[in-house]
């Protein structure tokens, strides 16, 4: 066989494998028994160190080395630097590291559920321990030049560094501290209309109504429940999406479905050629959040896109709703009010909620704070951020699922796709001046190909800088976004 074929072959493997291991972690949040998870754990021990074995294999060294010469060729290119880039960043990490990562992370799942469910920290505290130490591992096995936030950083958001997110915070959180205050200042007394039962049955059927609009391909993909919502892709034509659904916590849901949906777009979008190549991926997590926040927000929460959507609720949910005329219901649908959870922030107040978990994540991995002293150190933050106290754990430090996962070096991300959002639709909007009227109208799919065309056909061919340039014209800038928000709210 042509060395070429054997490269694409590898890589056909190492994804097949990948898309076992998403399967089983899908099954584990979903439907899996809490007596599945040590059987669980060994299962993902096993085939991520199968996956790792190949990605570092003498074979795969070899035939990277061997096809260097394509890096620069137009068409495979792009196919090779991802997977070299893949390769580079693997072979740093022992595979006796990558299943202790593996198995840690899913029994340490299982633990904060159970921690969150009985309000008690100590049930999850050795296994965040345990977390935080193989979190240091990988760290130093991959390097870094100034802390070791910078090299975990870097495995979801490549070519960043610590540095550069405090930069893009420092602006945010000088421009987002007094604006919070100022439209807090505005409001006046918010309507309570969602202080009451909103039916499960309702809720799920308005999700699947926005994700229907946005383009999302049912055929290639489905809604489940699980206790914290999230997207997981097998292949193009097989992402998976979950929402959570609170008859007293409505609209959450159906902003939660439309959040989840702007990433399962993103996946459904990568050429289907690439599904078994390193390429076939997003260009980072920051970049997937630009597109559950663009939807979930600068569409869902607009005026355009909620007046449209006005008359099924209003025949969805007539006890709650045909009494309240839709300015109020806009006006509490967009309220802007610290509070305790991050997925049920307002879009201004958000981002405050990441500053804090980025500062207790780097403190954890500096050493100036201990995984025990956590819940106080959050209560602190939330506080000094937030001007209220936490009541509960679960209403606090447990809240949220990504250390269970391992996922330290992540939170950042949330707040860089605030950023990105606003940038790619203050492009989308030069480019096609129609699309607001278009979404006041329902009409998603302009705005959906137009994403598809300019990012999700892109995979991991560029670096995510190079894909926001390459987008707008211009590096990451935090402006658009300020505007956006100033222009809503202060208008």
């Amino acid at each position: 066989m042509e060395l070429w074929g054997k490269f694409l072959n590898l890589q056909a493997d190492i994804r097949k494998i990948n898309h076992a291991v998403a399967l089983l972690v899908w099954d584990q949040q979903t439907y899996m028994p809490v007596g599945g998870t040590e059987a669980r754990a060994e299962s993902l021990g096993y085939l991520e160190t199968l996956a790792h074995t190949k990605i570092v294999s003498k074979e795969a060294s070899e035939i990277l080395t061997a096809l260097e010469y394509q890096s620069e060729d137009p068409e495979k290119g792009p196919l090779y630097r991802a997977a070299k880039r893949d390769y580079d960043h693997a072979v740093k990490i022992s595979t006796k590291l990558v299943e202790e990562m593996a198995k840690t992370s899913a029994r340490a799942m299982t633990a904060w559920q159970e921690a969150k469910a009985k309000e008690d920290f100590s049930l999850f505290e050795n296994y965040l321990e345990k977390l935080v130490d193989l979190a240091l591992q990988k760290a130093d096995a991959l390097g870094y030049s100034d802390e070791p936030y910078d090299a975990l950083l870097d495995s979801f958001e490549p070519g960043m560094t610590t540095k550069d997110v405090e930069v893009i915070f420092t602006k945010l959180k000088e421009a987002s501290v007094p604006l919070v205050k100022e439209i807090v200042a505005k409001q006046g007394e918010k309507p309570a209309i969602f202080a009451q039962d909103y039916g499960e049955k309702g809720q799920w059927d308005i999700g699947i109504k926005a994700l229907h609009e946005m383009g999302f391909d049912i055929d290639c993909g489905r809604q489940d429940y699980s206790v914290h919502p999230f997207t997981i892709s097998f292949d193009p034509q097989d992402v998976r999406i979950t929402t959570k659904i609170d008859p007293r916590s409505f609209p959450g849901s159906l902003f939660s479905s439309m959040h989840e949906g702007g990433h399962a777009l993103y996946e459904q979008g990568i050429p289907k050629e690439w599904r078994n190549l390193a390429i076939g991926s997003a260009a980072s997590l920051a970049t997937h959040e630009s597109q559950s926040r663009l939807w979930e927000n600068i569409v869902g929460h607009s005026r355009g896109y909620l007046s449209h959507l006005w008359p099924e609720l209003q025949k969805t949910f007539p006890n709650q709703l045909n009494k309240v005329d839709f300015n109020t219901f806009y006006s509490a649908i967009n309220w802007v009010e610290p509070s305790l959870i991050r997925v049920d922030a307002d879009e201004v107040t958000y981002n405050l909620h990441i500053f804090l978990r980025f500062e207790i994540e780097r403190e954890l991995l500096n050493g100036k704070i201990k995984v025990s002293q956590l819940p106080e150190a959050w209560n602190e933050k939330v506080e000094s951020y937030l001007g209220i106290k936490v009541p509960s754990p679960s209403l606090g430090v447990l809240q949220d699922i990504h250390w269970s996962q391992g996922s330290i070096g992540y939170f950042p991300t949330y707040a860089l796709g605030n950023v990105m959002a606003s940038q790619f639709y203050a492009k989308a909007l030069k480019e096609q001046p129609s699309l607001s009227d278009s979404i006041a109208k329902g009409e998603l799919l302009p705005l959906r190909e137009w994403l598809r065309d300019k990012i999700h056909s892109q995979g991991a061919s560029l670096l995510p800088m190079e894909l926001v340039e390459a987008v707008t014209g211009e590096s990451l800038n935090v402006t658009p976004y300020l505007e956006y928000l100033k222009n809503k709210y202060l208008g």
